[in-house]
């Protein structure tokens, strides 16, 4: 994709624009990482003057964003299913077609790729479809791709980054409002038009209160079973967390009018490698939905060890304390198991891919690249059948 000509982006829709660019990257096999800070309205490209950051950081399956202030950050993972197939799709799924041939020049890719853009806007239209046009060069032959991506989709995503960027504005102005209006007050201040009760039957008023504590508490608790099974809901353990950002305690320097250089205080490829570490750690335990990561029904106690050791480790090297929060939720069944067939077809798309990727390698030339990719093959099909065996108590 290059640098971004249009160095601006003004609201959701073209925010919305470009992360169906970053998903194209992605299906292309480019991991960029892309920089932005929010100014005046605007995401414009990153400037440390900026109150909100947003990092795009596209991998292999998921893009992650990272949403960053000078007192808080948040992250989430975008995801979009492709598929070759004009039927399947729909809100969700996104649809791509593409020539490949190596009579074909990188230019006549690109055209090739415009001219089929012209043609999906006349069949699908651009009030409820994003469309994308864009050309790849291999090794021995040039690709002209066109997508097609549900609108809808998108603008969930970009509206999702700007609530998270208004969210940490918010709590700036709060937070610089709280310094400037707090005063200092003394205990006696504090303690000024207190009473003490007289001590008369505390004891058994104490006594009777806890006995009806008790009895409350069980009654809410049949009721609250009783609506649970009325209403088709399932206890799961919802695992959430904000991962230590790299950028931190970085330190910036303006070189130019838009080009900054970072100087670390910890090598970031680290900090990074620990990150993929551990969403690799976590797939050992849970599986993602848009509400966050649902833990299997069965664990190994030493997966979640694991686990928690790779969390200290990256508080560690970012001078951070972020924990990881396993919290009881109550979900529709018919929810939970419409993420997991999400989930299972996601992955076993991503395998035919891969394994047509893996007939197009040259093994004597590229035997490192071959052995990764059957690497990755390998890993998504133990996800996919770790995710059939959870779908059973679904």
């Amino acid at each position: 994709m290059g640098e971004e000509k249009k160095i601006e982006i003004e609201n959701a829709e073209e925010l919305a624009k470009y992360i169906g660019k970053l998903f194209v990257l992605q299906h292309g096999g480019y991991t960029p990482e892309k920089k932005w800070s929010y100014m005046n309205g605007k995401l414009v490209p990153y400037t440390r003057d900026a109150v909100v950051h947003v990092i795009f950081d596209v991998h292999s399956d998921v893009i992650s964003v990272t949403v960053e202030s000078k007192e808080d950050v948040s992250e989430f993972d975008l995801k979009i299913q492709l598929t070759k197939s004009e039927d399947e799709l729909s809100d969700s799924v996104a649809y791509y077609t593409y020539v490949n041939s190596k009579y074909i020049s990188y230019k006549q890719a690109w055209a090739i790729a415009y001219r089929n853009l012209k043609k999906m806007r006349k069949i699908y239209g651009e009030d409820k479809y994003i469309i994308i046009p864009y050309a790849f060069s291999g090794r021995r032959r040039n690709y002209a791709y066109t997508f097609v991506f549900p609108k809808s989709l998108l603008l969930n995503y970009a509206n999702r980054i700007y609530n998270e960027i208004n969210r940490l504005l918010q709590e700036e102005k709060e937070e610089t409002t709280t310094e400037e209006t707090s005063e200092e007050i003394s205990v006696e201040e504090a303690l000024e038009g207190w009473t003490t009760p007289t001590a008369v039957g505390v004891e058994e008023i104490i006594e009777k209160a806890e006995e009806r504590k008790e009895e409350v508490k069980r009654e809410i608790e049949r009721s609250f079973e009783e609506e649970v099974k009325r209403l088709g809901l399932e206890k799961v353990k919802l695992i959430t967390f904000t991962n230590p950002t790299e950028y931190r305690f970085a330190v910036r320097r303006q070189v130019e009018a838009l080009r900054e250089e970072i100087e670390f205080e910890k090598d970031p490829a680290i900090i990074r490698r620990t990150r993929v570490l551990f969403y690799a750690r976590l797939k050992n335990v849970a599986y993602r939905t848009e509400m966050g990561w649902f833990a299997y029904k069965r664990t190994r106690e030493e997966d979640w060890k694991r686990l928690d050791e790779i969390v200290q480790k990256m508080n560690e090297l970012a001078n951070a304390s972020r924990k990881i929060y396993i919290l009881d939720v109550y979900v529709p069944k018919s929810y939970i198991r419409e993420k997991i067939l999400e989930n299972i077809m996601r992955k076993r798309t991503r395998i035919r891919e891969l394994e047509e990727k893996l007939k197009e390698i040259d093994m004597k030339t590229e035997k490192k690249v071959a052995q990764r990719v059957a690497r990755d093959l390998k890993e998504l099909e133990k996800e996919v059948k770790r995710l059939e065996e959870e779908l059973k108590y679904y």
